[in-house]
């Protein structure tokens, strides 16, 4: 999802990125759902920014990458001051996985991920 909102950036329209359905089946997605999910993720991980919000019949979400700067349109449900640049450095990093027995993996507690020295 990342990379795909990515290609769509050219320097300019930060802000104007879409993610719907109709746009990225043909780049691959196959499962609205798995698409859906990918967009929370990555707005709860900070990396991107809904700027404004999708409604039905016919106006899509936008998003912005939260690394680039935003570029101001009409189309934003706020202003720039709105905009959180670089999200991501404020949110915790998730726990590192492990493997298990039975080859699966889990997260490690954090408290076995932070080690000194």
């Amino acid at each position: 999802m990342l990379v795909d909102l990515g290609a769509q950036y050219n320097g300019r329209n930060n802000g104007d990125l879409a993610a719907a359905w109709k746009l990225m089946q043909p780049r691959g997605w196959n499962s609205e759902t798995t698409l859906n999910k990918s967009k929370k993720e990555l707005i709860a991980a900070g990396f991107i920014m809904e700027v404004r919000k999708g409604k039905r019949p016919n106006t899509c979400s936008l998003f912005a990458l939260t690394w680039r700067p935003l570029n101001p349109s009409p189309k934003h449900d706020f202003g720039p001051n709105g905009f959180q640049p670089y999200a991501y450095l404020a949110k915790s990093p998730m726990p590192l996985a492990v493997k298990i027995k039975g080859g699966g993996a889990a997260l490690a507690p954090s408290a076995e991920v932070c080690h000194a020295g």
